[in-house]
């Protein structure tokens, strides 16, 4: 697969993993999950997936679990731009602190 299939399969499978009836109001997000359905579905393709933060005082692992309140429901505006395709997980390219 190329880096842009990759991309949107991604994408496609980020929009599959938050669809609404999956997702109960209040409920916590776990990367971990997330990652877990990602390697499921592209395990010949890719070898590894991790989220980063984009914020400029956020690190790696600030977004494996968020939290949500009692009226909120997780979706996913996520686009093909968000998805960063690196040949090896540096501190760098975590944004390790």
């Amino acid at each position: 697969m190329s880096s842009g299939e990759i991309q949107s399969t991604i994408i496609n499978l980020f929009g599959t993993y938050f669809q609404s009836q999956y997702w109960d109001f209040g409920e916590t997000f776990y990367f971990t999950e997330l990652a877990a359905y990602i390697h499921q579905n592209l395990a010949t393709q890719i070898s590894s997936f991790v989220i980063v933060p984009t914020a400029a005082d956020a690190g790696f692992g600030d977004d494996f679990q968020i939290f949500c309140n009692n009226d909120e429901v997780f979706i996913s505006t996520a686009q093909v731009t968000d998805i960063i395709i690196i040949d090896s997980d540096t501190p760098t390219n975590l944004r390790i602190r």
